[in-house]
This record gives structure tokens, sequence and C-alpha cells, in this order.
């Protein structure tokens, strides 16, 4: 199969979404398959790119989650310096605020190089920070990874363009599977580089990453071949008609606000106190900024708006876009809690890679609820109901946490693993399902781009938010 018919496929499956009167999920879901070829999934292109899409997210997840453990021990080499702070600061602010305007800018000029020029930041971020010598050049180069990252976390909609959407579910279970090594095992790999290669250290997790990065772009660049811009938009179509009919000014009011916002709440009981001037004019300012947005984005006639409001009057899409992120929100709030349980009560001394081991488990168990959720949620069938009935046995488990003291090791672990691994399972689906409800499927990246960088939000808020 070659590319030029790949090509083809991809644009037919968008064009039968977009001439579908009804907009729930299960509508289209025999619409692709019957479009695809005897061959496609054997096909090189699909291969490669599946592949791509895997490393791609496994880097993106890494480039924080190795560095993250070990942030005081990198701090004590090559400072010390207090804006270490800013390292997971650069991270989140710059994939937040990208993942948007990446979704939207794919779909109106076509996926292909951005995606490619994603994975090439990777690799020079990651250069950057294999080879920093103080805090600032750590910086630099976390927050290029961070722009890359933004690509490499929009695997679901990229994907959710390969396959068809009865496939969906499994197709983002097959992308977790790449995040055990990146996200899941984090924790061990970081301390095992400092116990066990002290002249590589820290500097070995960037090693690393160079190397995952370095593979992605190759995948990208030899195999993945979406619909170009004159395929979406036709032979006669202008390219600086569309690059004139940007939404420029929506775009810097929503990159400075949520810029702003996030950063704000990132400081608030860290960096400053909540009732210091910095927090508060932050935080305002940032919030100001977003309206502003939201009312340039609803009034002003906009021919190409950088967030469509259309897609917030779709409720499947809207509660799904919040399930997702609450779902990461309790990931990440015990992602923090249990490594320090795991410090102060069930650590030893006389083994730092036990406790690397046992803080691990929240990362492990939540990718496994992703995977298995993913392979085994379309079966199942009833996709709200085992939303629902994840949440409620994460919220038993999560509360029943609160019973356990430094002598119930087994019982703490036990409730945590369960109660991540059913949370995943909840958030792999939610995710999704962004994808499935989405009304105007050959505009998935636009949509998925948003609930993405709201995802992020509600992570943001759920965890810096005042108490």
């Amino acid at each position: 199969m070659d590319a030029t018919k790949d090509h083809g496929i991809l644009e037919k499956t968008g064009a039968e979404h977009a001439d579908s009167a009804d907009d729930s999920a299960s509508a289209h879901f025999e619409v692709d398959e019957h479009a695809l070829p005897p061959g496609y999934f054997r096909s090189r292109f699909f291969i490669g790119s599946m592949t791509g899409i895997g490393l791609g997210l496994m880097a993106g997840v890494a480039g924080f989650a190795y560095a993250a453990p070990i942030l005081s021990i990198i701090n004590a080499d090559i400072g010390p310096d207090p804006n270490i702070v800013w390292v997971a600061l650069a991270y989140t602010l710059t994939s937040a605020v990208t993942l948007t305007i990446i979704g939207r800018v794919t779909d109106i000029f076509g996926r292909r190089w951005i995606f490619v020029g994603g994975a090439a930041l990777g690799v020079i971020g990651s250069i950057i920070c294999a080879v920093a010598t103080n805090v600032p050049m750590l910086i630099a180069g976390t927050t290029i990874i961070g722009i890359a990252a933004a690509t490499q976390l929009s695997y679901y909609y990229v994907m959710g363009e390969l396959v068809p959407m009865k496939y969906r579910l499994a197709g983002n279970a097959f992308c977790y599977i790449f995040t055990i090594p990146g996200s899941g095992v984090a924790p061990p790999v970081a301390h095992a580089l400092l116990l066990h290669s002290p002249n590589v250290g820290w500097r070995g997790c960037y090693y690393i990453l160079i190397g995952i990065n370095g593979a992605s772009f190759l995948c990208w660049f030899f195999f993945y071949h979406p619909p170009t811009f004159r395929m979406k938009h036709g032979n006669n179509a202008s390219l600086m008609r569309y690059i004139k009919d940007f939404d420029y000014i929506g775009t810097l009011l929503y990159t400075g606000g949520l810029l702003i916002l996030i950063m704000g709440l990132n400081w608030g009981g860290s960096v400053y106190a909540w009732k210091s001037a910095h927090v508060i004019a932050t935080i305002v300012a940032g919030f100001v900024g977003l309206v502003l947005f939201v009312l340039w984005e609803c009034f002003v006639n906009l021919k190409e708006p950088l967030v469509p409001m259309r897609y917030f009057r779709n409720r499947g899409w809207d509660a799904s876009v919040i399930l997702s992120g609450l779902g990461a929100s309790v990931y990440y709030a015990f992602a923090i809690v249990w490594p320090s349980m795991v410090s102060v009560m069930y650590g030893k001394t006389d083994d730092p890679m036990y406790g690397a081991w046992l803080s691990a488990f929240v990362g492990l168990f939540i990718i496994m609820g992703q995977i298995v959720g993913g392979f085994l949620g379309k079966s199942i069938g009833y996709l709200k109901w085992q939303c629902v009935v994840g949440i409620i046995i994460g919220a038993v488990c999560f509360g029943s946490v609160a019973t356990c003291t430094p002598d119930t090791r087994a019982r703490a672990s036990a409730l945590v693993s369960i109660g991540v691994f059913s949370i995943g399972w909840t958030e792999g689906l939610a995710i999704t399902i962004v994808t499935l409800s989405a009304s105007e499927q050959e505009h998935l990246g636009s949509a998925s781009g948003v609930a993405g960088s709201i995802r992020f939000f509600i992570c943001n808020y759920s965890i810096d938010g005042p108490a």
C-alpha cells in the first residue's frame, strides 16, 4: 500500500463523518471499517505510524516523569538554584497551552510536519537537558520538551484518525502500553541510574529520551502521511488566505490568559503564599484574559476561530472532557500523596529501590487500568456505566486509605492499586469518548486539543488550587 492510497483512505473517512447527520459515537462505527482496503493494518504506513505515536507518547510522559522524582538531586548537582521549581512549571505550562493550538493548526494546515517537528524538538530539548550545566539551561531544555510533548500527548486523536471508530478504545490501549517504561516505572528508572550508573547519573534520563525521541522522529518522518493542506481544502485552496484568516488575536488572548492563570495556581502555596500579590495578580490577570478570549470567540465574526464555541453545546463531549480531567487529577494527586506515604511510613532505609518500586504502584496500576479498559471496554459495552462504576470503586478505595497505619502496608498498597486501576480504566474510556462524541470528526484535532488543555487545567486546579 503506497502513501497516496493511505492519504485517500484517511480523507475519505473524514468526509464520511462530516456527512453523517447523527453525532452519536456509535453511528460512525461501521463507516470507517468499510472504507479500509484489505491489508491496511499490515501496511508499513499504519504500523510505522502507530509505532511513532506510541514512542512519542512514551517520550512525552517520560520528559517529566523521569526527572520529577530526582529534581532535588539534580538541583544539588548543577545548582543549588531556587528556580528549580520552574523545571516542572515549564513542562506543564507549555504542554497545556500548546495542545489547543496544535490541534487547531493541524486541522487547518495538515498534521505531518507539525508532528515531525514535535519529535525533532523532543530530541533537541533532551540534548539541552542532558548537557545542562546550570538550572536555567535545564529549564530551557524542559520548555522545549514541553512544547514537543504537546504533539506527543495528542496521541488519542492522531491514532483515532488511523483506525475505525470501533477500534479507538483498543488503539488507545495499545498506545498506553508504551507509557509503562515512560511513566509507570519512572521512579525506579531514575533511582536505578543514580545508584548503579553514578558516572552517568541523572543525565542518563535524558540520554534515554534522546533515543526514544529520535526513534519516534524516524517513524513520523518515514511513515506518517495524513491528508495534506490541498487534500483537506482542495487544489484551488489558497494557503495565504488561511494564514491571513487565522485567529491570531484569539490565540494571543488564550495563550496569555491560560499561561498566567496556571502559573498563578502553581505559585500559590509553594513559591509564594496564596495571599501574596504575585499569586492574586497572576490568577486575576489570567482569568480576565480567558474571559476576553471567550468573548472574542463568541461575538467576533471569525473565519477560522481558534476554539469554535459550538463544541461546548455537545453535552456528551462536555461530560467526557470533564471526566477525563477529574480522572487524571485524582491520579496526579495520588502520585504526590502515595510516594510521600511510602517515604514516611513504608520505606526501607537500607533499600532505596524498595521505596522507588512501591511508589511506582500509582503509575503502573493506572496504566494497567487504561490498557485493560481499552481492550475490554467495547466488548463489555455500556461505556457510561463503566465510567460510573470505575469512579465509585476508586472513591471507595481512596477513602479507605484513610484507615491505614504504618503497620498496614499491604492494605494501603492494595487499596491504592485497585483505586488507581479503576480510575485508569475510567480515564482511558473518557479520553476515547472525547474523540467518539466529537460531532465534527473532520475537525478532530480542534475538539481534542481543547479537551487536552481543559484536562491539564483541571489537573492543575485540583492539585495546586487553594484548599
